[in-house]
Parts: structure tokens; sequence; C-alpha cells
């Protein structure tokens, strides 16, 4: 609770009050962290207020410190100025079985792109993350090269000494329009069994996912059609009807962008 001074001070989103600390360039138009109406780089501004509405957090000190976050993507640049501080140990080069995921194809940025938004340093360049002083681990999962081999989702995911502490797992992914296959070709029930064990363990974890990704093109992927033998209904591209979405461990969340819509 708030004592003193503060004990009296809105913390809420039309506050006098808000504002972020640090110093970082291009904090000012990350609108998700403190949305003020900027542009953000774009052909018009935002409404002020919605945000994530975090910023007495940052201003008190909470800031992620002690918590470990994995990001299963294309690659995370762990020498990336902006992030290196906060990488630890424990990352997994699925290609070439190195410890450093930092992507060679300059496309393959959106790993690293995302570990910033969760957690880039206050350091005084770039960005400011939500989290800014978190733990990183990254893994290439989604590398054009990668065989994506169950041993190194079960790694990636808190199936390892290296990765069982991570109490987030970004999972940032999802296909645009999906091909249905059974779920007999895949180890279900071990990811399934991981699952479990991470998120029951004292601390709780959670696996935050991509629900999809139909906005923009069409890329036909891999559908679990069947987890429990039962098919389900049509259409196959409502994400909340994926039965890797609608499932006990899972809840299907819809975002609202800088004007407060979804």
């Amino acid at each position: 609770p708030l004592t003193g001074k503060e004990a009296g001070l809105d913390t809420g989103r039309s506050s006098a009050a808000r504002c972020l600390p640090g110093i970082n360039p291009l904090q000012d138009q990350q609108w998700h962290l403190l949305n003020s109406g900027q542009n953000a780089f774009s052909s018009r501004g935002g409404v002020a207020g919605n945000d994530l509405n975090l910023w007495w957090a940052h201003r008190t000190g909470v800031q992620g410190q002690g918590i470990n976050v994995a990001v299963v993507d294309d690659g995370l640049a762990i020498a990336h100025p902006d992030l290196a501080d906060n990488v630890r140990p424990g990352s997994k080069n699925v290609v070439t079985g190195s410890s450093d995921p930092t992507p060679t194809d300059p496309d393959s940025a959106h790993g690293t792109s995302v570990s910033g938004l969760i957690g880039a340093v206050d350091n005084g360049i770039g960005t400011l993350g939500v989290a800014p002083r978190v733990q990183l681990q990254g893994f290439n999962l989604l590398d054009e090269r990668s065989k994506q081999l169950q041993k190194d989702w079960i790694y990636a995911l808190g199936g390892s000494t290296a990765t069982a502490d991570n109490r987030v797992f970004n999972q940032s992914y999802g296909m645009s329009l999906v091909d249905p296959q059974s779920a007999s070709g895949l180890d279900q029930v071990q990811l399934d069994r991981l699952f479990e064990q991470q998120t029951q363990q004292a601390q709780g974890a959670a696996y935050i996912k991509a629900a999809g990704n139909g906005f923009n093109r069409i890329a036909a992927g891999d559908y679990m059609f069947s987890r429990t033998g039962v098919l389900p209904k049509l259409p196959f591209e409502n994400s909340n009807i994926d039965p890797s979405n609608s499932n006990f461990w899972n809840l299907v969340v819809s975002a609202i962008n800088a004007d407060g819509v979804r």
C-alpha cells in the first residue's frame, strides 16, 4: 500500500503524474508502455491511456527482476546492445547445436524484436522493455533450417535443467491458414505432461502463444485436429476452436491497438 505523501496518489490511466523513468531515445514512441496519443512513427496518433498502465510499477522499481523468460522464435541476437545485459546462459541454437541463437539471416529479426519488447535494458539506448530487468533465453525453433525435433521443443519449453526455471515462455507464432493433421504424428502427450509439470510447480509458469496469424497472407501449416479423439468443429481458421488453444491450459485473448480497438 502507498504511504506518506504518496498515499493519495492516483496511479491509474488518468493520473496527472503518469510518466516513465528512463531516458531511452525511442521510449517516448512506445505507446504500449505509456500512451499519450503519440504517433509512434505512424500516420496518426493513438488514444491516450490505452496502454499497459505500468508506469507506477516502473517508478517504484518493479521491473521484472528475478523473472526468467524463454523466447521461442526465429532466434535472439544475444549480443544486441539493448539486450546483452539481460541475456542469461541456457539459450540454444537448434541448427548448429551451439548456445548462440543469433540469426544469420537479416530477415530473421522477429525473436530479437520480441525480446526487446519484453526485456530491452534501460540503458539510455534504443527502447525500454516491459520488464527491463528480466533475464532472457532464446531458441531458434522457427529458423527455416530447424528440423523441429521433439527434443528441441522439450528443451526450449522447460524440459531441461537449463530452462525449467523460466516463469514465462513466449511463443509469438501462429499459422495463417491451417492444414489439418492428425495428432498421432506428434508426441503431444509428452508436451502436455511438460506443461502440466511447469504450470503446477510452486512458482508456476505462463506459456504465452499467438492464437493465429491470418491478417496478411495465406501460409498453410500443420494443425493438430484431435487431442482427445474428438474432432473439432469447422471453420478450422477459428483460433478459438483450435484444440491447441481451446483446452484447459489456454485462454484465447484478443489484444487492443493504440486506439483501444480489438
